[in-house]
């Protein structure tokens, strides 16, 4: 039997995607691991905690896009090293809100600095604009993949 389509990966999207993200996972595990004992997905957490707080976990889920239980593995172990403060939702009492403690904005001040200079170096082969437009396609991909997906779900797997 013989391959009847192939991959152009230098031309499929969503393998480019995931090939920059895992090269930049990479990098950011070492260094994030190494200096402050923290996964690149406790760090997206801690990092969106910063800009939106306090938060319920499925928000962060849903941000993030990652799956609830490695969320909430992150949640639980960023709370128990005192990174974070956990409450309860009052109007669901199965939800906890989530937000950084003291020390949380500590490891986020110390860290932001790291990731906004490996951003730097990331984007130093672009042009401004090509920059701008970058952040606006990637914008608009991530505001359509949620729908994209559901779609997809419909489409195969509902027959």
């Amino acid at each position: 039997m013989e391959i009847q389509k192939r991959l152009d990966l230098t031309r499929y999207t969503p393998a480019l995607v995931t090939f920059l993200v895992n090269k930049i996972s990479t990098g950011s595990t070492q260094i994030y691991s190494e200096l402050f004992d923290i996964s690149v997905t406790e760090w997206r957490i801690v990092s969106l905690l910063a800009v939106e707080h306090p938060i319920v976990a499925k928000r962060v889920s849903e941000v993030i896009g990652l799956d609830k239980a490695t969320v909430s593995r992150s949640i639980n172990r960023l709370e128990k090293e005192g990174y974070l403060c956990l409450s309860i939702d009052e109007n669901d009492r199965r939800a906890n809100f989530v937000e950084l403690s003291e020390k949380g904005i500590n490891l986020h001040n110390q860290v932001i600095d790291i990731a906004l200079d490996r951003e730097r170096a990331m984007l130093e082969a672009l042009t401004q604009d090509e920059i701008e437009q970058f952040i606006r396609i990637l914008n608009k991909l991530n505001q359509n993949i949620v729908a994209m997906n559901e779609a997809s779900c419909r489409k195969y797997l509902t027959k």
